[in-house]
């Protein structure tokens, strides 16, 4: 769902509903949230999220509330989305890493 100030994605695991507030500034560093704060803008035909202020219970992957995740959805055609996304933590030990998974409708005979 997409309205002019925000754009919700729901995802299917768990049932999570992310709101991501277009063109805005992230909330200030004691603000923290389950899924942190998503902030989007667009880059040509490419949405990138920009997200902070995670919990200290949120832990993914063994990630600290330092956690920064900075993810670009781009449609490569009509049935084709590449998800590419950066992931950031200071504290020592984790580390950043990236990754990108192309997704699209699946054959009728799968």
């Amino acid at each position: 769902m997409q309205t002019k100030d925000s754009i919700l994605i729901h995802t299917e695991m768990i049932h999570d509903a992310r709101i991501v507030r277009m063109n805005a500034e992230h909330l200030p560093k004691n603000i923290r949230r389950w899924l942190g704060d998503s902030v989007g803008h667009w880059e040509g035909d490419t949405l990138v999220i920009d997200t902070t202020n995670f919990t200290d219970k949120t832990r993914f992957r063994g990630a600290t509330e330092n956690l920064h995740v900075v993810e670009r959805l781009s449609r490569l055609d009509a049935n084709t989305l590449l998800y590419r996304f950066t992931v950031d933590d200071p504290e020592p030990g984790t580390g950043p890493g990236a990754a990108k998974r192309r997704g699209g409708d699946q054959p009728a005979d799968l």
